[in-house]
């Protein structure tokens, strides 16, 4: 038309305003709408657009500004449709398609039926939004009066005469045949179906629920193995498996595993030279001690001519926790009199008396065979001569004397042995030590 180069502005003012025959607008072929008053109209309302909503992008202004939802095609193929733009609404769509050369739309009409567009709609633009009304016009039938729900389900599918199947989308956006379906698959008695995509699964079938048309399977996954004899790869990217096949080799990787060292225990070893009885073979010590010492932080004070290490500050000793999970044992506390040297001096002997009490209640705790085990290598061990049978008693003779030992940790500590706690103890009263 002159005096307006925008063809797709007049192509939607034509589409949106007139819906009989063009040529009633005063259309010629090469020469457009002559027309003076249409002309004019078309005119006047391409001044208003000039000024419309101009923050917005060229094609949403014309969405906008006509109030409809229209697609401007750039490659139609028989097996591939690109689009220019399209809007994100598919009810009452109108097309347009992309001249070769230049800016130039015409109105695709028969050429561009939804049926057939459907399957060749690329991955991207596989999912439209689109109302069940418009479904129902699409396929030619009437859309039932009831509630799209579970209980009436089967009278949409009968009313549409395909089965309806329903799935969401997972974390990539993509539909996992498996993992997103929701409706449940039946043996349906329809031999065609459609899909649809709910927003949200706890919403299915509520009046929340909003659906939208998978028009063909592009956005569907499904995990492809590859195909050669004892190869287990699995992957959902097909090409990904392709790739891999292409290089997977044809024979089976086999691996043997071999031990190094003897993985024989030291109680399956006396089990098996018959000093330990069968059923103590995997025999665990379960119980253990552990203290928690408070104490008071006070600065050194003189000369530190003659130490060997910095000291900054000394801790004195204000009290001590133990506890233990041997059996009907209660948590004691035990607190420093006073702040006389001596007093901290109590405060250990006390500490350490009751270790001594609660290792003598461990030892009723350890099972008998320990004991017998001893006694009888410390008689055979006695006055015997060096030799490898020897040493190997030794070390479960050693092993087995472990078990007499309580083990007793330090709150946020590391692990102390006993008998190094009883050495200290015997120590502190030759020095007076301040701890």
């Amino acid at each position: 038309m002159d005096g307006i180069s925008d063809e797709l502005f007049v192509g939607l003012w034509v589409s949106v305003n007139y819906k009989g025959n063009i040529k009633d607008l005063g259309y010629k072929p090469k020469s457009g709408i002559t027309d003076r008053t249409n002309c004019n109209k078309i005119r006047s309302d391409y001044e208003i657009f000039n000024s419309y909503k101009n923050s917005l992008s060229y094609y949403s202004r014309l969405e906008n500004f006509f109030n409809c939802n229209y697609a401007v095609v750039s490659t139609l193929k028989k097996d591939e449709v690109t689009f220019q733009y399209t809007s994100a609404s598919w009810n009452n769509i109108i097309f347009f398609r992309s001249r070769k050369y230049g800016d130039k739309y015409q109105i695709s009409k028969q050429d561009l039926c939804l049926i057939s567009l459907f399957p060749i709609l690329s991955k991207n633009d596989s999912l439209v939004d689109i109302s069940f009304t418009q479904i129902f016009k699409i396929y030619k039938k009437n859309a039932p009066s009831v509630p799209f729900d579970r209980s009436n389900l089967s009278l949409w599918e009968k009313a549409l005469d395909r089965h309806i199947v329903i799935f969401d989308l997972n974390e990539d956006g993509k539909i996992h045949k498996a993992d997103n379906m929701i409706s449940p698959v039946l043996q349906s008695k329809y031999t065609s179906s459609i899909m649809l995509v709910v927003n949200d699964r706890s919403l299915v079938y509520t009046e929340d629920a909003k659906y939208r048309l998978l028009t063909n399977s592009k956005l569907m996954i499904s995990n492809y193995k590859c195909q050669l004899p004892g190869c287990y790869y699995i992957h959902s990217n097909k090409s990904k498996v392709k790739r891999h096949q292409a290089t997977c080799g044809n024979h089976i990787v086999t691996s043997k595993q071999r031990t190094y060292g003897n993985p024989e225990s030291m109680l399956e070893y006396g089990v098996r030279i018959g000093y330990i009885p069968k059923k103590w073979e995997s025999y665990r010590q379960k119980y253990f001690c552990c203290f928690d010492i408070e104490t008071l932080e006070s600065s050194h004070q003189g000369d530190l001519v003659g130490y060997s290490t910095t000291i900054e500050h000394y801790h004195n000793t204000v009290s001590i926790a133990i506890g233990s999970n041997i059996p009907n044992y209660e948590p004691i506390f035990l607190m420093r009199k006073s702040s006389e040297p001596e007093a901290e001096q109590d405060l250990i002997t006390e500490f350490v008396k009751h270790l001594d009490e609660l290792h003598a209640t461990y030892i009723t705790q350890l099972p008998a065979f320990i004991q017998t085990a001893l006694d009888r290598l410390d008689g055979e061990l006695g006055e015997e001569t060096f030799s490898k049978d020897r040493c190997k008693k030794s070390k479960l003779r050693t092993h087995l004397n472990d078990y007499k030992k309580l083990r007793i940790f330090g709150f946020n500590s590391s692990k102390f042995l006993y008998n190094y706690i009883y050495q200290y103890y015997s120590v502190v009263p030759k020095f007076g030590v301040n701890n």
